[in-house]
């Protein structure tokens, strides 16, 4: 299905309301919000179409901007109406025979009005042949309308589109997961290292802390050893001065008797 622009999507909205109320509808109304103060008369026994306009509100001047717009939109309305039933959204049909003429539109019964012909016979031609025919809506046009004027197989792809787009960012976050775990992986595995070289220095400190330890205590038990050794010494020092100053006492002490002994 091609492009629909915005007031074409403003006329599906129209059918679809119609639909959900439960009204298979027409181009006469569709048309209708387009013809404030105006009517088209049709009359299938000239085949003619004209415009019949309030004369409060428009003179034959101002008459002839409002041909021109209508005539494009009609043209605009037909085609879209013709697309959508070529590509199976729609079916247009005409439940009875027409009048010989008719009119719609909102122009108030009893109002004066001045009349504009439409002089183009292709325009005429589509009022004639699709002002009443009924426009019943398929369920692939609810959906178009529904999926925002997207056909079925665009929505696919856009769907298609979307979930490349979530596995591209899926992909993306696992692959950021897998970059931040690798790194996590390294800074464990340098501090397992660090860890196990500060184990390894710390046994080696512990090991060398024991001999030097090993080596404290013998040597304290060398000195003490020493110490002892030098308090014996000492203490047979001491025994032979105390026996030295005995003697000399004796000594002294036999020098005195001696001299007692001369005087007398």
């Amino acid at each position: 299905m091609r492009q629909i622009n915005n007031f074409e999507r403003e006329i599906l909205r129209r059918i679809i309301g119609y639909n959900n109320a439960g009204t298979i509808t027409n181009l006469a109304s569709v048309i209708d919000p387009q013809l404030s103060n105006k009517d088209i008369y049709l009359d299938y026994d000239s085949g003619t179409a004209e415009i019949r306009a309030d004369i409060q509100f428009y003179n034959q001047g101002s008459l002839v901007n409002e041909i021109r717009r209508l005539t494009f939109e009609i043209v605009m309305i037909v085609n879209l109406l013709r697309d959508l039933q070529d590509n199976g959204y729609l079916t247009l049909f005409l439940e009875a025979p027409l009048p010989n003429n008719i009119r719609y539109g909102q122009l108030i019964g009893g109002n004066e009005y001045v009349i504009a012909t439409i002089v183009d016979p292709l325009v005429t031609t589509l009022l004639l042949d699709y002002s009443f025919r009924y426009i019943l809506v398929g369920q692939s046009l609810i959906d178009f309308v529904n999926n925002e004027f997207r056909s079925v197989e665009k929505v696919q792809a856009d769907n298609a589109e979307i979930q490349s787009a979530k596995d591209s960012a899926i992909n993306k976050r696992n692959l950021g997961i897998a970059v931040v775990a690798i790194i996590i992986a390294t800074i464990l595995s340098v501090w397992e290292i660090y860890n196990g070289t500060q184990e390894v220095k710390y046994g080696k400190m512990q090991v060398e802390q024991e001999q030097n330890v090993k080596l404290n205590i013998t040597q304290q038990n060398s000195i003490e050893n020493k110490l002892e050794e030098n308090k014996k010494s000492l203490e047979e020092i001491k025994s032979v001065l105390r026996e030295l100053k005995q003697l000399q006492t004796e000594k002294g002490k036999l020098k005195n008797k001696v001299a007692t002994d001369k005087i007398k």
